[in-house]
This record gives C-alpha cells, sequence and structure tokens, in this order.
C-alpha cells in the first residue's frame, strides 16, 4: 500500500474515532489493499460496525470520505453497517470475504 492511500486510512480513522468513537465497533479494511493487490486507482474499501442503526451517523461517515477525497486524492468506499445487521449477515458471501480478507483497523 503506498503511503498516500495510508495517509487517507490514518485519516479517516482520526476523524471517525474523534466525533463518533462511542458508537463505533471496528472499521476493516478489506477488498484490493487489504489483499495488497490495489493499483494506484483503486479506491480503499472499508466496513464500519457501528451500534445500532442510525441513518445520521451513516451520512456523516460517507461524508468523512468526501472530505478525504478532496484533500487526499484517494477515494474511500465505505459500508456502514450496524452490529445486529453484522451478527445477521455474517454468513453472506460479502461478509464472509470481508471477515477471510480483511484486516482490524480500528
Amino acid at each position: 500500500m503506498d503511503s498516500s492511500k495510508q495517509n487517507a486510512i490514518d485519516e479517516f480513522i482520526k476523524r471517525a474515532v474523534q466525533s463518533y468513537g462511542d458508537q463505533i465497533q471496528s472499521i476493516t479494511l478489506f477488498g484490493s489493499v487489504a489483499r495488497g493487490t490495489d493499483r494506484p486507482d483503486s479506491d480503499i474499501d472499508l466496513l464500519v460496525v457501528v451500534d445500532r442503526e442510525d441513518f445520521r451517523l451513516r451520512r456523516e461517515l460517507i461524508g468523512l470520505t468526501f472530505d478525504i477525497l478532496l484533500e487526499t486524492g484517494e477515494d474511500i468506499s465505505v459500508k456502514v453497517l450496524s452490529q445486529d445487521d453484522f451478527e445477521a449477515k455474517k454468513s453472506f458471501s460479502f461478509l464472509s470475504n470481508v471477515l477471510s480478507e480483511g484486516i482490524k483497523i480500528a
């Protein structure tokens, strides 16, 4: 992973935890960046698990990714799931892949 992607990830974690840390259960990096197969134009895939379903929080976390894109040029694609949804859907292929290849970063 190049330093630009790492800086974007670090900035997302810093801002998300600073503003919403009491509601965030985990942040997991997955996809090509986690596998080490990313290209310069690859996006950064993050799964954020939060305490409960909260549309405002989802919107705010997605907004952070836009701010970081403007500042760094790195595109972060964030998926936000409540803890209940995460537990209920763990066996689905998408989450199964995230769990097997993902890297918990916060």
